[in-house]
């Protein structure tokens, strides 16, 4: 078994897809998940991407190769999470976020509370790595397919989450609209997307954050139509 890829790539110039492991529940010596949450995997799938595109640099070991902390897309900026419930919103909340969304982001300066502005502060304040290409056209194309996302992929979709993820019921004429409209505009985001191998093409960017939260959000929640 050891020798398996060898043998097959030696015979018939197999090949093989590349596998990677990931531990996502590993916890430490204080009993806590070593790893901080389901909103941080898109740094080790980006990674993975560019090891398979051969640009992505990483430590030999006996399993193979592992990212080190600087090898992963960190932005280093420290943050500490903080947990909230979509049912309470205490006024707390409501000065942070006005209408109880989530994300928000708290600062020495006040609170952000949409993802677009949050994401365009942080670049600003942390520019390395970039989300947003140097050159003025390809950075508002990467805009564009964020701004596609949100308005016309998970606004569209969210009209099916009463009925998707909390219990309620929504009308057949309500979800033969959303999916009218759903159609038309995933094939409209398949026209601007590139997929080479990221949203916007060969570099991780703006458009990927919005994506990795929006994509899964509306498959789940138009299983329903």
């Amino acid at each position: 078994w050891l020798d398996l890829g060898k043998k097959l790539q030696s015979q018939g110039g197999a090949n093989l897809p590349k596998i990677y492991c990931v531990n996502w529940f590993r916890k430490g010596p204080d009993g806590k998940f070593v790893w901080p949450g389901y909103g941080e995997n898109m740094r080790v799938l980006q990674w993975i991407v560019e090891r398979v595109e051969g640009r992505g640099e990483g430590q030999d070991n006996l399993f193979g190769v592992t990212p080190r902390y600087a090898d992963l897309n960190w932005k280093g900026l420290p943050f500490s999470e903080e947990l909230v419930s979509p049912g309470h919103k205490p006024d707390d909340l409501m000065a942070a976020s006005p209408l109880g969304k989530v994300p928000f982001l708290r600062t020495e300066y006040g609170t952000l509370c949409e993802s677009s502005a949050i994401v365009e502060y942080l670049e600003a304040l942390a520019p390395t790595p970039a989300l947003l290409p140097a050159d003025p056209w390809a950075a508002a194309k990467v805009r564009e397919l964020a701004v596609f996302v949100d308005l016309h992929l998970e606004l569209v979709a969210r009209e099916l989450y009463l009925q998707a993820f909390f219990g309620g019921t929504i009308s057949d004429a309500q979800k033969a609209r959303v999916r009218k409209l759903l159609d038309k505009n995933i094939d409209g985001f398949k026209h601007l997307a590139t997929f080479s191998p990221y949203v916007a093409g060969a570099s991780f960017s703006l458009a990927d954050c919005a994506a990795y939260v929006t994509l899964p959000l509306v498959a789940l929640s138009s299983k329903i139509i």
